[in-house]
């Protein structure tokens, strides 16, 4: 008996003789799987610092006779629970969710998630050669979403310095720190007394 089946259903066979004198029929239950539906999304954190691992899941739990495969960045993750934990690695990019069972590959879900790397070094800029009297502003940045703290304790991107020393800012936005420093000089404008005979 062949024919196509698109839903449960129940086939019964009864068997005759050459007599026309009908058998015990026999009746059997059908099943019909489907791949799965689309599962719901993604949820976990999706601004996360370069290097971290994060745990993401979704609500549709386990699915009979399959699971799910876990894909970061083209590159399948190990695992196939309705939750996973991913390594985000340094680079932004998309988690992509596909369920599975023995009939195949249901709709995926994807998810983008920005990556943030720690900050760069800061670069000071600035006069780091005075004369006495005279002044320069030390300036980093742009700020975005990076901090700043001089050892001076001022929190802007720029500070007014007029005293020789050492300078430093930290850059902190977040998922990690970074340091420079600029050593500014004073001249001093005074004259050394020239000793020696007169003329």
């Amino acid at each position: 008996v062949m024919g196509n089946i698109n839903a449960d259903d129940s086939i019964t066979v009864t068997p005759y003789n050459t007599c026309n004198v009908a058998g015990i029929a026999l009746t059997a239950s059908i099943t019909v799987q489907h791949v799965p539906d689309a599962p719901e999304p993604i949820t976990g954190n999706f601004d996360v610092c370069a290097g971290a691992s994060e745990d993401y899941a979704t609500a549709s739990g386990s699915i009979p006779n399959g699971g799910y495969h876990w894909n970061w960045n083209n590159m399948d993750q190990s695992g196939i629970d309705p939750s996973n934990t991913i390594n985000v690695g340094s680079d932004s990019g998309t988690l992509t969710l596909t369920p599975f069972n023995t009939c195949g590959n249901g709709p995926a879900v994807m998810q983008a998630i920005t990556v943030t790397p720690p900050p760069e070094v800061p670069v000071i800029s600035g006069v780091d050669h005075l004369c006495e009297g005279g002044s320069t502003n030390l300036a980093v940045g742009p700020a975005g979403s990076t901090t700043y703290l001089w050892n001076t304790g001022e929190t802007s991107t720029a500070i007014m310095v007029d005293t020789a020393g050492t300078y430093g800012v930290v850059a902190d936005n977040g998922c990690g720190t970074s340091s420079a420093s600029v050593q500014v000089v004073v001249d001093s404008l005074h004259l050394d007394t020239i000793v020696g005979p007169s003329e």
